[in-house]
């Protein structure tokens, strides 16, 4: 069933009468009813923005091939001829041209072919300025091993409404590299860059990159995977904090446009830095599993850890590397160079698979070791839940991506659930710590641990979400 009748009800009378359809001294009624359907069912407003961000000078719009636009832009041009800006010579001369009918055609023919959009928030994410676009990102912090009562306190004063998750979800520019996208996550969570962090990748896209692997991995070195040596102190080449206000330095860290300086991320250092790492060890005791010894040593308290083989690095399994010697910084960490959108498959999207990129429909990443915070990193090419949900309007996706592509800068669309901070304790310390404070008997010690969070950044106070970053 059609959906714009209402509108393209008109083209008989368009193409009988021409620019008599105006009524050439008082508008007519049908051409007062045309334009004001024009206006209410495309709602007025936003015409000028979809022909910018799609690249269509308004000064070039009679001069389009109307049969092979796309909705959005018959409906922003539409909305533009009813919207008053053309003066009455003008509107003659569209009517008289056949461009306003053209209009009418292609939106008939759209509507026919049943080729409208469903989604009201997809086109959004096909604007541009320049090279830039919009992508929208799911952030969810979670933890699946809370006891009741933490979830409980999660939900009562964390405004966690899942009670095992907080989330936020966000639009970036789509030339962040992951480094930036670091800083971001930093002002959203509550934390201060106060500890390690890492990128990396589900197990099993890992698994399947490498072939579970050394000479899988050092074949990624410098293309996917960090080298050896990297997480020593070339990661932190823009860690430049000094004093001041936290909040404006990582504000200026996840503001375009961005660049990357970490030496050892440039792919020739990074491949003489694992050959390095390989000529230092060319081949390897083969130590057995740890957890292997340890059952052992519990029936015998006199065992040694045994050395299964000795063989060449490069042809052994990453498990074994991993059992045989320590690596501090693992062997699983993303270059933080590259983008986000080259490593996250948009949901539905084909992963790269020969081609390599985009690797994953899921990209995680773990900060402070110690707490040991996860987030698991997803994104979407279209905002309708949240529209659908209530949880934002689709004019505030419209304004969050001109927002994006004019401050080349990242915006929240939504959140749940209060930020936490560093050093509380992970998930369950943070659950703890909103108990104590809220429902504890000890007055003074609930006073000291609000004095503490208000120390290290913590606030309760309600932010206006689009201000989060």
């Amino acid at each position: 069933m059609k959906k714009f009748t209402n509108i393209t009800r008109h083209i008989p009378a368009l193409e009988k009468m021409g620019a008599r359809f105006i009524h050439i001294e008082v508008p007519s009624s049908a051409f007062l009813d045309l334009f004001q359907s024009i206006r209410t069912t495309f709602g007025g407003a936003g015409w000028e923005s979809t022909l910018i961000y799609k690249g269509i000078p308004v000064a070039s719009v009679f001069g389009l091939d109307l049969e092979t636009q796309s909705f959005e832009v018959v409906s922003a041009l539409l909305l533009y001829l009813a919207s008053g800006a053309l003066d009455r010579d003008k509107l003659i001369e569209v009517l008289d041209n056949g461009y306003l009918l053209g209009l009418l055609k292609r939106l008939d023919a759209l509507d026919e072919a049943d080729a409208i959009p469903k989604s009201p928030t997809n086109d959004y994410f096909t604007w541009f300025k320049g090279d830039l676009t919009a992508l929208k990102l799911r952030l969810e912090l979670r933890h699946e091993r809370l006891t009741d009562h933490e979830k409980m306190m999660m939900k009562r004063y964390g405004e966690a409404p899942q009670g095992d998750t907080i989330r936020r979800d966000i639009l970036i520019p789509s030339d962040m590299p992951i480094h930036n996208l670091h800083y971001a996550i930093q002002k959203l969570f509550g934390w201060q860059n106060s500890h390690l962090r890492r990128f990396y990748l589900p197990d099993a896209i890992y698994d399947d990159l490498t072939g579970g692997t050394v000479k899988g991995w050092a074949d990624l070195v410098g293309t996917i995977f960090q080298p050896p040596s990297e997480g020593d102190h070339h990661l932190f080449w823009d860690d430049d904090y000094k004093s001041g206000s936290i909040n404006l330095w990582l504000k200026k860290k996840y503001t375009g446009p961005y660049r990357y300086d970490g030496l050892l991320e440039v792919p020739l250092m990074a491949r003489r830095d694992l050959q390095e790492f390989l000529d230092f060890r060319p081949e390897l005791e083969v130590m057995e599993p740890f957890f292997s010894y340890l059952e052992r040593r519990g029936k015998d308290e006199d065992a040694e850890r045994a050395v299964l083989r000795r063989a060449p690095i490069l042809e052994l399994s990453l498990e074994e590397l991993h059992n045989s010697i320590i690596m501090e910084n693992g062997t699983e960490r993303l270059l933080e160079r590259l983008l986000v959108q080259d490593i996250l498959a948009a949901e539905g999207q084909t992963l790269g698979k020969e081609d390599l990129l985009p690797l994953t429909h899921k990209l995680l990443y773990n900060y402070d070791f110690g707490d040991n915070w996860e987030i698991t990193i997803t994104r979407q090419d279209h905002a309708d839940d949240l529209v659908q949900e209530l949880k934002a309007s689709e004019e505030e996706i419209r304004e969050g991506v001109i927002h994006v592509l004019t401050r080349h800068q990242p915006i929240c669309l939504y959140r749940e659930g209060l930020s936490p901070m560093d050093d509380v304790g992970g998930m369950g310390g943070y659950a703890k710590f909103l108990y104590e404070i809220y429902e504890g008997e000890d007055r003074q010690e609930s006073a000291s641990l609000r004095s503490w969070a208000k120390s290290m950044g913590w606030s309760q106070a309600k932010k206006e979400v689009k201000k989060m970053l």
